[in-house]
């Protein structure tokens, strides 16, 4: 992971490096190494919190990757605008939980089951 940090980027950069860090989610599901995801799980929250606090809720950009070709990509710009876009990011979530396979799919499916038991509260 290179060095990146989220106060001093643009918020291009920081769009740009959220779908960088949904890859590299995806390569670590894919290689079970579970301390890089934990790393790039935190460094995506970081840029989540710097988008929100940029003029006009930057947030909303990620809406961008809604049809990225990566589904962890997609489930996570869905999960970070469920506050923003509720119907749209959870019909994206359900459609990764039905149509993708493997660690993505799985946790799609989780992400819904939080919700809709009151556990996971978009904010």
């Amino acid at each position: 992971m290179r060095p990146f940090n989220p106060a001093k980027a643009t918020t291009e950069e920081l769009v740009d490096y959220f779908a960088e860090l949904g890859l590299l989610q995806e390569q670590a599901e894919i290689m079970s190494n579970q301390s890089k995801i934990n790393r790039v799980v935190r460094r995506r929250f970081e840029v989540v919190k710097e988008l929100k606090s940029r003029d006009g809720d930057a947030l909303r950009l990620l809406i961008r990757y809604y049809d990225h070709q990566c589904a962890q990509v997609r489930l996570n710009a869905a999960t970070a605008t469920l506050a923003l876009f509720p119907e749209a990011a959870r019909r994206k979530i359900q459609e990764i939980a039905e149509w993708e396979a493997g660690p993505v799919a799985l946790e799609a499916s989780m992400r819904l089951h939080a919700l809709d038991e009151g556990i996971f509260h978009p904010v």
